[in-house]
Formats: structure tokens, sequence, C-alpha cells
């Protein structure tokens, strides 16, 4: 059986990428038509928009899966007590 492939960063579906990307694409611009008087003013503006976006998205990415990678949360606590009725191991 043949593997999908991975466009973009792997782990996250198209949709998250698109929808993330798109926003951060629309939001960062529109901060122009705030017009300030002082140029170091706007500029402050949109880097701190641009950093915030920057951030949130790394953080979506990054936490998207948080059973798999280097920092993962163990599935153990999910396998016993209550919440065993409900595990499924996934099958890839």
């Amino acid at each position: 059986m043949a593997r999908p492939r991975h466009h973009g960063l792997p782990g996250t579906s198209p949709l998250l990428q698109a929808l993330a990307v798109g926003g951060a694409l629309v939001l960062v611009p529109l901060t122009f038509l705030f017009g300030m008087r002082k140029l170091r003013v706007q500029i402050l503006f949109v880097a701190s928009v641009a950093g915030l976006v920057g951030f949130s998205l790394l953080l979506v990415f990054v936490l998207d899966r948080p059973l798999s990678g280097d920092l993962s949360v163990s599935p153990a606590p999910y396998r016993e007590g209550a919440l065993a009725q409900f595990w499924q191991p996934m099958r890839r």
C-alpha cells in the first residue's frame, strides 16, 4: 500500500494549514489600514500583530497532535481506568 504524500507541515491537515496561513495573510495586511500619525508607532503595531500571529501559528502546529512527536503526552492514562472503554489504538 502506498503511503500518502504530505505537503507542507507533517501532521497537520491541509485545511488547518490553509485556514491558519490564509488568516495570517489577511490579518497582517489589514493592520496597515489603521493610519497612525507616527511611522514608528505604525511599524510597532504591525510588528506586534505579526509576532502574535506567528506565535499563534506556531502553537497551532506544535499542539495539533499532542500524542506524537518529541514533546508528546503519553497515551497511557487513556488506556487505563474509566477511559479504557473508549481507547482504540490508531492504525497507520
